[in-house]
């Protein structure tokens, strides 16, 4: 049975984060996405086009992420190809409502010790990243 989707997620233990930074939101998630899409650029050969929810993200950021990402990607991760960034609503893209489900889920899951939607997902997980991983939950 092949698998139709895999999941990466990454979460944040906010106690940790350096104020200056998690002052401005729209930073603090540019960089954290950054972390997380990383290791997937650096391995990743071909063209790549990554959609990401536009409610994530300030208005007056939409532009920085995308800047962020592709400076990144090329600067420090070797990534020669073209890289694409869409940012959609997800009120009108319905992979970005399930991707919804799933992170409420991933929340649920870290903050609430709720993981009954979280398990409906074991075996698509294929990276779960805890930031900063030595101090995380401490």
């Amino acid at each position: 049975m092949t698998q139709d989707y895999s999941i990466a997620y990454l979460v944040a233990d906010k106690k940790h984060i350096e104020p200056k930074l998690f002052a401005q939101k729209n930073l603090t998630f540019n960089f954290l996405f950054g972390v997380l899409v990383k290791s997937f650029i650096k391995s990743y050969k071909d063209d790549m086009d990554i959609c990401v929810d536009n409610r994530t993200v300030k208005v007056t950021s939409l532009n920085s992420l995308t800047d962020y990402i592709q400076i990144e990607a090329v600067t420090k991760w070797g990534f020669g190809q073209t890289l694409t960034m869409n940012l959609r609503d997800s009120k009108a893209c319905n992979l970005l409502q399930a991707v919804d489900v799933v992170s409420n889920s991933i929340f649920a899951h870290y903050n609430y010790s709720s993981s009954g939607l979280y398990h409906l997902n074991d075996g698509h997980f294929i990276r779960h990243q805890l930031f900063p991983y030595s101090k995380f939950g401490t």
